[in-house]
C-alpha cells in the first residue's frame, strides 16, 4: 500500500487535540498517584488492626 501513497505527504489531523487528550490524561494520573501515595498515610493509620486484618486476609488469599 505504502508503494501508491509514496509521494504524498503526510496530513497531521487531530494533534492539538491528541496533546490536550494527552496532558489531560497524564495531570489526572499523576495525581491520583498522588493521592494513593502521598495522601493515603494522612487519612488513616496503617497499622491499626482493622488494616491489618485486611492484609493477613490478601496474604492469605494470594497464598492459597
Amino acid at each position: 500500500m505504502r508503494l501508491f501513497l509514496d509521494k504524498e505527504n503526510a496530513l497531521w489531523v487531530g494533534a492539538v487535540q491528541k496533546r490536550f487528550a494527552w496532558g489531560i490524561g497524564l495531570f489526572i494520573s499523576t495525581f491520583v498517584l498522588y493521592c494513593l501515595i502521598i495522601l493515603s498515610g494522612q487519612f488513616f493509620d496503617v497499622s491499626s488492626p482493622e488494616v491489618i486484618k485486611v492484609l493477613e486476609l490478601t496474604q492469605l488469599n494470594i497464598a492459597s
